[in-house]
């Protein structure tokens, strides 16, 4: 009921946009606004469109140059998603949300010290428990294990309720290969904390679970 009644919402709002752009095709907010509809349908070539119009028309529009850069980024041209990102921050610096949107496609690009650099950027004009797991993962992937850590527990303390922030600390607590940040016991405790948060679909939970229950010694549940 609450997805038809969202399409319906959505049919209006395009139908509301194509009315506004044949009075005025060149009515940049409505072809924005257009642009995201289409994006969110999932019709990227379209929305692409829209939002380069919309740049023609007001290249200070920072929503834009952000929109543009997520449909390179859905559409895998990390370079572009960078570029239009970058762009977007020009414009509004104090967008928390670009600069974690550029870090990701930094990192798909292997650039992981530039990513580091967004994350903590975002962090400093926003600090949430997403952006600060987001900076852990990269750390972790990097073998920063007190960083990552670090990183893991504050998301933690900022919102007990992120699974995925108990799901990365029991990652390192039960595989790290330095042994100083290896606790089976807790890498447990974490790891079923993070399924009970988040559910078992996703499979690095149950990945995650099952490192736990090994390094715990319970092989038979892992």
């Amino acid at each position: 009921k609450d997805a038809s009644a969202a399409a319906e919402l959505d049919a209006r709002a395009m139908a509301d946009f194509q009315e506004a752009l044949k009075r005025d095709p060149d009515k940049w907010q409505a072809l924005h606004n257009r642009g995201v509809s289409y994006a969110l349908l999932g019709e990227f070539d379209n929305a692409m469109a829209d939002f380069n119009r919309t740049i023609e028309l007001n290249p200070k529009f920072a929503h834009a140059w952000f929109n543009r850069g997520e449909i390179h980024y859905e559409t895998g041209d990390y370079a572009e998603a960078v570029r239009d990102y970058s762009q977007a921050i020009q414009r509004a610096s104090d967008d928390a949300e670009a600069f974690a949107a550029r870090a990701h496609a930094q990192f798909q690009q292997g650039r992981y010290q530039s990513a580091i650099s967004d994350f903590t950027q975002s962090i400093r004009l926003k600090a949430d428990a997403v952006t600060i797991s987001d900076r852990g993962d990269v750390y972790a992937h990097l073998g920063q294990w007190q960083r990552a850590a670090q990183d893991y527990r504050q998301a933690v303390e900022l919102d007990d309720s992120f699974g995925r922030a108990y799901r990365g600390a029991a990652w390192i607590m039960a595989t790290c290969p330095d042994p100083q940040f290896r606790d089976a016991a807790l890498a447990l405790q974490s790891a079923e904390k993070a399924i009970e948060l988040d559910g078992e679909n996703g499979w690095r939970y149950l990945d995650t679970l099952a490192a736990a229950q090994a390094s715990a010694g319970q092989f038979d549940e892992a």
